[in-house]
């Protein structure tokens, strides 16, 4: 197995252990939107430490193109000041 096939396996595992937990929050009452902000946030807090501010921002507008893009909404780049 390839260092990138395991890297997938384990970004496959990550992702099945958050959704098992957001499934048991959302079994004890926790709304979507609850359960989503907090695991954004946790993971923004990880990640922070991990790397630089400047890569943090590039990292989540790569993401936040990647989201707009597939909901077919257009980003204007000259509307951030």
């Amino acid at each position: 197995m390839s260092q990138h096939e395991n890297r997938e396996e384990v970004v496959r595992a990550l992702a099945g252990a958050l959704d098992v937990a957001a499934h048991r929050l959302t079994e004890g009452g926790a709304s979507d939107l609850e359960v989503g902000r907090a695991m954004v946030a946790a993971g923004l807090s990880r990640w922070a430490r991990a790397i630089s501010a400047e890569q943090l921002v590039d990292e989540l507008a790569t993401i936040t193109g990647g989201i707009a893009v597939a909901a077919g909404i257009d980003v204007i780049p000259d509307a951030v000041q």
